[in-house]
């Protein structure tokens, strides 16, 4: 059985530097900032944010590991386009080996190792049920890059409810 997860996440775009009115290719250059809230839900809809063959215990902490990648074209930048959440797992190593995965692989891209075939653009991991996943790594291109591959600390919370950093 599957189950999906909604992860509270929100990106904040900013022009650092507006296009050249006299030139008709010219684009605006961006910068998105992303907040990734420390809480997530159980979702039934279509497209979750996360799938997992593990039910998620409520309170308890895991661990959520994102990528933060740029784009651009010949005309301008975007830094922090996008933010990708990867997977969730219950121990920190496990989700540390995923972020090293994930940056040696674009590594391994980066360093004109551009003919790596299929591995080029996806790459295949072990989560830890022991299920192999298979993930699209949309921040290899010519105008693409990483920004961050890291890991959120997340705990699962009741639909609607959300802990107070106040105490009543």
């Amino acid at each position: 059985m599957k189950y999906g997860y909604k992860v509270e996440h929100k990106g904040y775009t900013d022009v650092t530097r507006e296009a050249d009115p006299d030139d008709s290719w010219d684009r605006d250059d961006l910068s998105t900032s992303w907040d990734i809230s420390n809480n997530i839900l159980e979702t039934d809809t279509q497209f979750p944010d996360i799938v997992s063959s593990k039910k998620l215990d409520f309170e308890k902490e895991y661990f959520l590991v994102y990528v933060i990648f740029s784009t651009g074209d010949s005309f301008h930048h975007h830094s922090g386009y996008e933010c990708r959440l990867i997977d969730i797992f219950e121990h920190k190593e496990n989700a540390q080996k995923l972020v090293e995965m994930i940056e040696k692989q674009n590594e391994n891209y980066n360093s004109n190792q551009r003919d790596l075939g299929e591995n080029a653009y996806s790459m295949k991991y072990t989560d830890e049920s022991g299920e192999i996943k298979q993930i699209s790594c949309d921040w290899n291109g010519y105008f693409e890059s990483i920004d961050s591959c890291d890991i959120k600390t997340v705990t699962l919370q009741l639909q609607n409810q959300k802990k107070s950093k106040y105490k009543k």
